[in-house]
C-alpha cells in the first residue's frame, strides 16, 4: 500500500493545519487542541499559496515548557523543527514505517508534485499497516481452509 492512500483513507488530503512562524506557543498548544493533532504544520506569515518551512509537535512544547517559565510568548519559529524529513505520495507504507521509527519522528509531511497534501502519524502507518497484514492472514486462513475441504 502507497501512503497516499492512507490519505485518501482518511480524508486528510483537504484539511493541512497550520500556523504562521511568529505565532506564539500558547496558540499553538491551543490550535493542537482544537484540532485534535498531533502536530502542525509551520508557513511563512503572508505567503499564499502557503510555504511551509517547519513542523512543530506536541513533543517540541513540552521541551520547552519544562525549560522555560515563559514559553506562552515565544515565537513557533524558535521551537520547530525546520528540516522536515518528508514522504512521498508513492512511497511504500513500510518504508514511511521504517524512516519514522530509525529517525524517531511522530508525524512526517506528506509530498506529491512538490506540494505537502497531508501529515500522517506513526498512528496512522501503524493501523494501515496492521489492516493490512490481518487481511492478508485471512486470505491465508481461507486459502488454507479452502484447501482441507
Amino acid at each position: 500500500m502507497k501512503i497516499k492512500a492512507i490519505l485518501e483513507e482518511k480524508g486528510i488530503r483537504k484539511n493541512i493545519v497550520s500556523v504562521t512562524s511568529d505565532t506564539k506557543l500558547k496558540d499553538v498548544a491551543i490550535t493542537l487542541c482544537e484540532h485534535g493533532v498531533g502536530a502542525l504544520l509551520v508557513k511563512k506569515p503572508g505567503t499564499e499559496p502557503p510555504h511551509y518551512i517547519g513542523i512543530v509537535s506536541e513533543r517540541d512544547l513540552l521541551r520547552i515548557i519544562c525549560t522555560d517559565d515563559d514559553f506562552r510568548t515565544i515565537p513557533v519559529e524558535h521551537v520547530m523543527t525546520r528540516d522536515m524529513i518528508i514522504a512521498k505520495g508513492d512511497d511504500p507504507i513500510e518504508y514511511v514505517m521504517q524512516i519514522m521509527t530509525q529517525k524517531h519522528i511522530r508525524h512526517i509531511p506528506v509530498v506529491e508534485n512538490r506540494v505537502i497534501i497531508g501529515i500522517l502519524s506513526i498512528r496512522d502507518v501503524v493501523n494501515s499497516l496492521l489492516t493490512e497484514k490481518n487481511l492478508q492472514i485471512r486470505h491465508l486462513s481461507d486459502y488454507v481452509g479452502n484447501m482441507e475441504e
